[in-house]
């Protein structure tokens, strides 16, 4: 899992954008574009990944020049035009306070840009990315091939073929996660050898969002940025995801959890230390009202406690609900008989593990170390075992 993770980063970063970079910087920014078939009088925008317009124009001639100033510097920007005239957008510009051209075509999503001399240095980061992307999709045609025979293999009862088969099998994983690794770390490097480039910048903010265990090397990147690529839009979300990633650091098996606060249903603050310590082993359920696949769960997590109440296990729902009313109807609908509580507005709990979608679980014993972690999707890799389905009577077991 841990492989597709990272190497859907990697083809983030490549397939989303095509951009261009530039060095001179200056007060303001300046995009002078040529769109060949445009017509007079067309107005042209500027345009966030979000869709928020930072500046619009009229046409003339097939031309038009965006000028103004970024406060935050060097950030991907996209050209759109009205509707009627094309619904296509351009493929994504980097745009600093500083001048280029870019030429592109009606109805075409690739453009052209001039006079960004940092555009070499991506292309270099494009090109080792593609390589190394090329490489680990024939490793893993290998891996799936033969994932098929041993299918075939199995409907035969050739335990012989499946045997050898999974020796392939594992030794190709083995060398996808040698690879990926040794790329990982070289794109590290290629990091620490570029400080004064804002593509930089870019690339690191999605090395963050991705699980890391060299976090040392990590800060020293973030130590090592030019003053210019720190204070630069993507220079900012570096600066919040690190320290995000720092404070999370020491979010595993057999730490002690966080002492973060939740509310009750009339609004009183409780520390979480003060609810586990009253039971051998916690399970904390974090859950909405609104989550569908959270409220599937509870008649399983009811007949758990059911089993577990007299040993020992207590349950605490944590909500994210925003809407006191739905949060205590859910619980009424639901009919569960553990400590229910919801997150205060600062959302603690999730960002503390870095939870990205719920339904979320936590198993901790009573003097506040962690047991388990399991989340679908967070920054900080699951540890201690399966907490769903029939796993979580075996970790259960495992723990009182």
């Amino acid at each position: 899992m841990k492989i597709y993770k990272l190497f859907s980063i990697y083809l983030i970063i490549l397939g989303i954008y095509q951009p261009g970079f530039t060095q001179n910087l200056q007060n303001e920014y300046t995009l002078e574009c040529k769109f060949t078939n445009l017509p007079d009088g067309t107005r042209a925008y500027l345009r966030t990944q979000e869709r928020d317009t930072i500046n619009s124009v009229i046409s003339s001639n097939e031309t038009f020049t965006f000028k103004g100033k970024l406060e935050d510097n060097g950030r991907f920007y996209f050209i759109h035009f009205d509707s009627v005239v094309s619904k296509v957008s351009s493929n994504a510009i980097f745009v600093t306070n500083s001048k280029i051209q870019v030429l592109g075509k009606l109805g075409d999503k690739k453009v052209i840009v001039y006079n960004s001399p940092q555009q070499n240095e991506y292309i270099t980061l494009q090109e080792m990315m593609n390589k190394q992307n090329d490489l680990l999709s024939k490793k893993w045609e290998i891996v799936n091939s033969k994932n098929a025979a041993v299918n075939d293999a199995f409907t035969r009862n050739d335990s012989a073929t499946i045997k050898k088969l999974n020796k392939i099998m594992t030794d190709e994983m083995n060398e996808i996660d040698k690879e990926r690794e040794k790329f990982h770390n070289h794109l590290l490097d290629w990091l620490l050898e570029h400080p004064n480039s804002m593509i930089t910048a870019y690339t690191y903010t999605k090395i963050l969002e991705a699980p890391t265990t060299d976090l040392k090397k990590i800060n020293r990147i973030y130590d090592n940025l030019s003053t210019d690529v720190k204070n630069s839009y993507y220079g900012k979300i570096a600066k919040e995801l690190l320290s995000f990633k720092n404070s999370t650091a020491g979010i595993e098996k057999m730490a002690i959890i966080p002492n973060f606060t939740v509310l009750d249903n009339r609004g009183n603050a409780v520390k979480i230390h003060d609810l586990i310590k009253k039971s051998p082993l916690t399970l904390i359920d974090c859950w909405a009202s609104w989550c569908a696949p959270c409220r599937q769960e509870i008649p399983h997590l009811k007949s758990i406690y059911e089993t577990y109440k007299e040993k020992g296990l207590q349950i605490i729902g944590i909500s994210s609900d925003v809407q006191k009313d739905k949060w205590i109807k859910a619980i009424q609908e639901d009919g569960t008989e553990w400590l229910h509580f919801i997150q205060e507005s600062n959302k603690s709990l999730t960002k503390t593990f870095s939870i990205q979608a719920i339904p979320a679980y936590i198993l901790v014993d009573s003097k506040g170390r962690l047991r388990s972690f399991d989340c679908a999707l967070s920054h900080i890799k699951n540890f201690g075992g399966s907490l769903r389905g029939l796993d979580l009577a075996t970790s259960i077991d495992a723990n009182l």
